[in-house]
């Protein structure tokens, strides 16, 4: 036999237990009805007086605190806050003067004095501040006087007249329960005996088929899928049982197949994530071979320079000697010599210094580059360096650069990495902020043989500025070029996105900026950028970490490498 005509039989078995009790109860159900409401209206009564008398007497203290302490200076009344309270409480014990205000209730006296009293109350608390001199005058004349007569009078006579009915509406429930008691017992007695035999053999069944079906649910959820599930009969349980064994069947192929799933996806993450270091050092190694090649081309030009002018005093000095062997040499030959000459060396000797400055700014590059460790610099000097370094660059784009410095602060600092830092986001704003489809980017390889003074000379202003303070170092790069659309910018940080797919951009220029930042300095960049409104990139580091701290005056430090 199914569950479903087991449940039928006892579903009917206890209809015609509850028809047979049902019949047996009726003589005495009127009566118990009507005793049953008349105990709870009594009893609804009893606890709205008490509800009553517990709200006015709240009511009663703050409303006499406030106006005996409220001085009424301010003119605006009472603060928002309390007014609302008061409003609250005020609403709750008018509702329960409503519920008593009726004469079936026998409250309609202390329901109509409480509801006059709660207008006196309403009235002083609206006027406190206000109409201070009415307000008080109200809670003295007619406030005190009624809520005197309501909480020491009315409420007690109301109370001791409910708990008298109270105490005989029980005696009378009390009654007429003993007799429907022992009829319903009598009904319920027999419902019971008849329902008994019923119910122990359906619920045998469903006890014992629900333990099998719950045991081995439990042992599928730890994972045992070669589990069965073993439940005799031919009833709904059985069915149950059967989809259990097909469902852990397939959760056993599935997991089988899940992990040899998450085998080949950690095998692949891991090839990504080399491959994506592999590209990181690929794009700082690309980045410092087109410095090298700009750094390269700057250098030529005073060194030509001066091997042109060494050339020319070398050629001055050789006619000198000829005519000196010869005895034809004169004063003002040597004058003319000497006056050459020195003009000669002079301009050698400052086109060796511009020189001699690039080399040295490119090898402190360089060093930065090529080590982790931190050393003591002065943070302006640094700054100023990073960016003659990429003079080149802004030279070939027809972009000037200016360095701004608040406070050239001296601090320990992991220079390459926060170099590599500065280094995209000037270079992001010379290549990206004023290049457009309709003027392509010229190639380096020209560029470098081209003379400086043939450079671009359209206006294109980049600003850096370096902001030192106590708690922080801020750096901000900004351009006034054709800024970002709100697309570029959301996704400015995600590695491998460029808007110059296939134009040499790799997409990890700015991905290593926040990487750097947020991982290595505990920093934050933001990004402040519209369309034809340029970009401005805020970079905050917090001092006093293992990446940057301030070196007070007079500590011990490195000194700068040469």
């Amino acid at each position: 036999m199914s569950i479903r005509r087991r449940l039928t039989v006892a579903l009917s078995t206890v209809v015609l237990a509850s028809i047979f009790s049902v019949v047996l109860g009726t003589s005495a159900s009127g009566e118990r009805a009507r005793t049953v409401d008349v105990l709870t209206d009594t009893l609804d009564t009893e606890r709205d007086i008490a509800h009553l008398e517990q709200c006015l007497q709240d009511l009663h203290r703050q409303v006499t605190l406030l106006a005996q302490s409220f001085d009424g200076l301010g003119g605006s009344g009472l603060a928002p806050e309390v007014r609302a309270g008061l409003d609250a409480q005020l609403d709750t014990c008018a509702g329960h003067a409503r519920d008593l205000d009726g004469g079936a209730r026998g409250g309609n006296l202390l329901g109509a004095e409480s509801a006059i009293l709660l207008e006196d109350w309403r009235f002083v608390a609206a006027n406190l501040g206000v109409r201070h001199v009415e307000a008080l005058a109200r809670q003295a004349t007619q406030a005190d006087p009624r809520s005197r007569r309501v909480l020491y009078e009315l409420l007690p006579d109301a109370r001791f007249t409910q708990a008298a009915r109270v105490s005989e509406a029980q005696a009378d429930f009390a009654r007429v329960s003993s007799r429907t008691d022992a009829t319903l017992v009598s009904a319920l007695a027999v419902s019971v005996l008849v329902v008994s035999g019923v119910a122990i053999t359906l619920l045998r069944r469903l006890v014992t088929a629900l333990g099998t079906l719950t045991d081995g649910v439990e042992r599928v959820g730890r994972g045992e899928f070669t589990h069965r599930v073993v439940v005799g009969g031919s009833d709904e349980f059985a069915d149950v049982a059967r989809e259990v064994n097909a469902m852990a069947a397939r959760l056993g192929d599935a997991t089988v197949e899940l992990e040899a799933r998450a085998v080949a996806l950690e095998r692949t993450v891991d090839q990504l994530r080399t491959a994506q270091a592999t590209l990181v050092e690929q794009e700082k190694m690309a980045a410092l071979g087109t410095l090298v090649a700009g750094v390269a081309h700057e250098v030529n030009t005073p060194l030509g320079v001066a091997v042109t002018a060494g050339s020319l005093v070398h050629e001055q000095f050789t006619e000198l000697r000829t005519h000196a062997e010869a005895g034809t040499a004169t004063r003002g030959l040597v004058r003319r010599v000497a006056s050459e000459s020195e003009e000669a060396l002079r301009l050698m000797l400052d086109n060796l210094r511009r020189a001699s400055q690039l080399v040295q700014s490119f090898k402190q590059v360089a060093v930065d580059r090529g080590h982790v460790a931190t050393r003591t610099t002065a943070l302006g000097t640094w700054a100023r360096a990073v960016v003659q370094s990429l003079s080149p660059l802004a030279r070939r784009h027809g972009v000037n650069v200016t360095v701004q410095v608040n406070n050239d602060s001296r601090a320990r600092l992991a220079a390459g990495e926060l170099e590599q830092v500065l280094t995209n986001l000037v270079v992001n704003a010379i290549v990206h902020g004023y290049r457009t489809d309709a003027t392509p980017e010229p190639p380096l390889s020209r560029v470098a043989t081209q003379h400086p003074e043939s450079a671009p000379t359209a206006t294109r202003d980049v600003r850096v500025v370096v902001m030192c303070a106590p708690d922080a170092v801020t750096l901000e790069v900004s351009d006034d070029g054709a800024g970002m659309a709100p697309e570029v910018a959301a996704r400015v940080f995600e590695p491998f996105f460029t808007t110059r797919r296939g134009a040499g951009g790799s997409g990890l220029g700015m991905h290593i900026v926040h990487q750097v930042i947020t991982g290595r300095f505990d920093g934050t960049v933001t990004l402040d950028t519209k369309p034809g409104a340029g970009t401005r990139w805020t970079v905050r580091l917090p001092t006093e970490t293992a990446a940057l701290r301030y070196v007070a005056a007079g500590e011990e430090h490195d000194v700068d490498p040469d």
